[in-house]
């Protein structure tokens, strides 16, 4: 579930913009993930407070103080709703380019659906689902990138394109010369800090089955979204390519994800 986290809808159609724009800027979102859960590792020993929620871990670290579990457990409620928030909106950017609709009658459906799914199958329901998106959006991704990759000549045809678009700055690391240091470091910084400040993944923290389980499971997680922050990014400057070969212009970077899968790709492999 921490992978799937990671590597959800929603954030998937935002980096895939910012690698057609900025080249591997478009890892700098799962790659912060994957920095900062790494050092899960050294607050795993707060396991043995027994704490069921992020509130009252704060609790514990003000001396006991119950106004702050109150504080705490209202700011938990309203980043997870940023939270959920961001993803929404890049499921529903998705939707509305594919259907036409309201952005905000996409926002809406997703929403409702949402609610009716956790409420009806609880928070297993939720577990489950999320484990099952993991595997099936890797698959996905990897079977869509190396269709791309095949279209575009490869990495050769790649670097022409930015080469004779004059942004080579977006093969330096994380795209930090076309996309700027500041925003890099700002980038890296703000993700890092939301994967450590997230109730959910301090939740997994407290419901592992063992230390153990919890050292492998935030490991795993941290190889797993390293492994994916290359596949938005590489897919997004090959989408640079296949537009500016056909002359395809595209406004938002939220609908280069969206370019791919209606404009090239085909109805059987857009699907995927």
């Amino acid at each position: 579930t921490m992978a799937a986290t990671c590597v959800g809808v929603g954030s998937s159609v935002g980096v895939t913009g910012s690698g057609y724009y900025y080249g591997w800027a478009g890892m700098i979102i799962n790659f912060g993930n994957a920095c900062m859960i790494w050092l899960f590792f050294a607050y795993i020993s707060t396991r043995k407070h027994g704490f069921g929620t992020m509130s009252e871990e704060m609790q514990y670290f003000y001396g006991g103080n119950v106004n702050m579990r109150r504080l705490m457990a209202f700011i938990c409620v309203f980043v997870e709703c940023l939270w959920l928030g961001s993803n929404i909106n890049g499921g529903a950017a998705l939707i509305a380019y594919l259907t036409d609709f309201d952005p905000w009658i996409c926002k809406v459906i997703l929403t409702l659906g949402l609610l009716a799914f956790s409420v009806i199958g609880g928070y297993m329901s939720v577990v489950w689902t999320d484990t099952i998106q993991m595997f099936i959006i890797l698959f996905c991704f990897a079977t869509v990138l190396i269709r791309v990759l095949i279209l575009v000549n490869g990495p050769e045809g790649i670097i022409e394109a930015y080469t004779a678009a004059g942004n080579t700055g977006a093969f330096s690391f994380l795209g930090w010369k076309s996309y700027g240091g500041k925003a890099v470091i700002a980038g890296l910084t703000a993700q890092a800090w939301a994967v450590f400040t997230m109730p959910a993944m301090h939740q997994r923290l407290y419901t592992a089955k063992s230390d153990s389980a919890a050292r492998k499971g935030f490991a795993a997680s941290s190889i797993v979204s390293f492994g994916y922050s290359f596949m938005p990014a590489i897919l997004g400057m090959g989408a640079f390519v296949l537009a500016t070969r056909s002359g395809a212009v595209i406004e938002q970077s939220n609908d280069v994800f969206a370019y791919l899968a209606m404009e090239v790709l085909g109805p059987a492999m857009g699907l995927l």
